[in-house]
C-alpha cells in the first residue's frame, strides 16, 4: 500500500506514456545479491494506475548490516514468496513501460538476477531517476533518496523501504512537472532513456 498522500497528478505528457517505478531491497553483497522488497508503482498517461509491493524470499541470507539499514530481517523473509512465484503477475506491467529507478544500475542488476533464477529474459528501456534529479536540481550535490526527501519536504521518517523510495520518485516525478517546461521533460528524458537486455545465459 502507498504510505504518502499522492502528489499532483497527472505528470507531464514529456514523460514516457507508460513507466514502471521499481524500488528493490536486497541481501547484500554486490555480485550475488537478491531481492528482498520490491514494490512498484505504474504510471500511464501521468496517472498511478496500479501499485505493488511484498517481501520476497531470496536465495542467500541478509546480511547483519542491512538486516539493520532496512529493517528487513531474514524470519521476516523466510515465508514471503520467491520472485519465481511472483513473476507471472509483475510481467505485464514490465510490457511497453520504461522502467524508472533511482540508481536504475543497480535495481537492472538485481532484476536480471531475478528473472534469470526464475528463467526468463529481461528487456526493455530504463530512466534513470538520479541521473534526472540531477539535471533539474544542478546545483545540488547530493540526491539520493534520503536527498530527496528532505528537498521534496515529503513527511518521511524511515526510507530504504521498497514502497517508500518508489513513492520519493513519484513524488521528484511531479516536482519536475510543476516546476519545468514540457519541452526540457522531453529533451531530458530522451538523452536518458537506455534500452536494456538480458537474454537468457546459454547452456553450458
Amino acid at each position: 500500500m502507498l504510505t504518502l498522500p499522492l502528489p499532483p497528478l497527472p505528470l507531464s505528457v514529456s514523460f514516457p506514456a507508460k513507466m514502471i517505478l521499481v524500488d528493490c531491497e536486497a541481501t547484500g553483497g554486490e555480485k550475488h545479491a537478491d531481492i528482498t522488497e520490491l514494490a512498484l508503482i505504474v504510471v500511464e498517461h501521468g496517472q498511478v494506475t496500479h501499485h505493488w509491493q511484498s517481501l520476497i524470499k531470496p536465495n542467500t541470507s541478509i546480511s547483519p548490516y542491512v538486516e539493520r539499514l532496512t529493517g528487513i530481517t531474514n524470519d521476516m523473509v523466510a515465508s514471503a514468496p520467491s520472485f519465481a512465484q511472483q513473476v507471472s503477475a509483475l510481467q505485464p506491467h514490465f510490457a511497453n513501460a520504461v522502467l524508472v529507478a533511482h540508481n536504475a544500475r543497480v535495481d537492472l542488476r538485481l532484476l536480471k538476477r531475478a528473472f534469470h533464477q526464475a528463467q526468463l529474459p529481461f528487456k526493455g528501456k530504463s530512466l534513470c531517476s538520479h541521473q534526472l534529479a540531477k539535471q533539474f536540481f544542478p546545483d545540488q550535490d547530493a540526491l539520493g533518496i534520503k536527498a530527496l526527501i528532505k528537498q521534496l519536504d515529503l513527511p518521511v521518517a524511515e526510507h530504504h523501504r521498497a514502497m517508500v523510495d518508489t513513492e520519493v520518485i513519484l513524488h521528484l516525478l511531479a516536482h519536475i512537472t510543476a516546476n519545468h517546461p514540457s519541452a526540457a521533460i522531453k529533451k531530458t528524458c530522451k538523452g536518458l532513456i537506455k534500452p536494456y537486455n538480458f537474454p537468457l545465459p546459454a547452456p553450458e
